[in-house]
C-alpha cells in the first residue's frame, strides 16, 4: 500500500517535497490547501503532512517531527494584508479562508500588537480581486508573493512575518510536518533526502516553476524567496516564537487548548 505525504500548493514547499515522488515508488506526494492538511491526516489520506501550525489549537493528536517547517525571521513576503489604507485606518477585515494559521496571526497582529478593532469577513484571494478603501485583505501563498513583489500602485503591503519578528524578536512558524500514527523510518528518510535533493538542486526547481506558468513573479524573486525569506529547519527559536503565538492566541483571541505538540 502506497504512503501519502500531505503538502501544500505552494512554491514555498518545493525544496521540502519536490523529489519526494522520484525517490520511492511506494511513497506519493499529494496536495491540499492548508485548512485541508488536519483532516488529511485524520481520515488517513496522508501518513504525513506539513500541517499548519494554528492546527494544533484544536487537535491533540497531532505531533510534529521538530525537522523541517516553513517559517520566516523577518520578511515572509506570502503572507501578507492588502489595503488602500494605512493600517490604523483599516474598519474591516477579510480573512483568506485557506488559511488559519495567517488568519490567526493576522488577529494577534490587529489585537494584540496594533490594537484596532476591526469587522471580520472572509475570501477566497483572486488575481482580479478588487481593493475597498478601510479594509484589508489577508493573502497568503503564491497570489501573496506576486503582489508582494509587483509594487502595485496605491496599495499598502503589510508583511505579517516582519511585523511577527518586529514585536516578537522570534521567527514565525506556519506549517511543520505532523503524524498522527508514528511513521516509518523509510518516510523520514524519505523527506531526509528530498530537502537535501532540493535544496542542492534548486537551479532545477526555479526552471520548472518558471515553465509551469502559475506564478507570475520573476525566476530572481523566487529564488530571493526560497534562499532568503523561507527558514526551513526548526531551531530553539521556532519552539519559542510557537509558545509565545500560542499564549497570544489563548488570551482573548481563540477559546480552547493552545499546545504544540512535540515529538518525544
Amino acid at each position: 500500500m502506497k504512503k501519502i505525504i500531505g503538502t501544500v500548493p505552494f512554491v514555498n514547499s518545493y525544496p521540502l517535497t519536490f523529489y519526494i515522488n522520484n525517490i520511492d515508488p511506494n511513497i506519493n506526494l499529494k496536495f491540499f490547501y492548508p485548512n485541508n492538511l488536519m483532516e488529511s491526516l485524520i481520515q488517513k489520506k496522508a501518513n504525513i503532512s506539513l500541517l499548519p501550525i494554528a492546527n494544533h489549537f484544536t487537535n491533540n493528536n497531532a505531533f510534529s517531527l521538530d525537522k523541517y517547517c516553513i517559517s520566516s525571521k523577518g520578511k515572509v513576503k506570502s503572507v501578507i494584508l492588502v489595503s488602500k489604507s494605512h493600517f490604523k485606518d483599516i474598519n474591516t477585515i477579510f480573512f483568506d479562508t485557506r488559511s488559519k494559521s495567517s488568519n490567526l496571526l493576522m488577529r494577534v497582529i490587529a489585537e494584540k500588537f496594533f490594537k484596532i478593532s476591526f469587522e471580520s469577513k472572509t475570501h477566497v484571494p483572486t488575481r482580479n480581486m478588487i481593493f475597498e478603501p478601510n479594509i484589508g485583505y489577508v493573502v497568503i501563498g503564491d497570489l501573496g508573493l506576486e503582489i508582494s513583489t509587483s509594487r502595485m500602485s496605491g496599495l499598502q503591503i503589510y508583511d505579517l512575518g516582519e511585523i511577527w519578528f518586529n514585536e516578537t524578536g522570534y521567527p514565525f512558524t506556519f506549517a511543520s510536518f505532523n503524524y498522527v500514527e508514528t511513521p516509518s523510518q523509510d518516510l523520514i528518510d524519505v523527506l531526509d533526502f528530498s530537502f537535501k535533493r532540493g535544496i542542492e538542486s534548486l537551479d532545477k526547481i526555479l526552471d520548472y516553476i518558471q515553465n509551469i506558468n502559475d506564478i507570475y513573479v520573476s525566476q530572481k524573486y523566487i529564488e530571493e524567496y526560497l534562499r532568503e525569506n523561507i527558514i526551513y529547519k526548526f531551531s530553539k527559536d521556532h519552539i519559542s516564537g510557537i509558545d509565545l503565538f500560542f499564549s497570544l492566541v489563548n488570551d482573548g483571541i481563540m477559546n480552547g487548548r493552545a499546545k504544540y505538540n512535540e515529538k518525544e
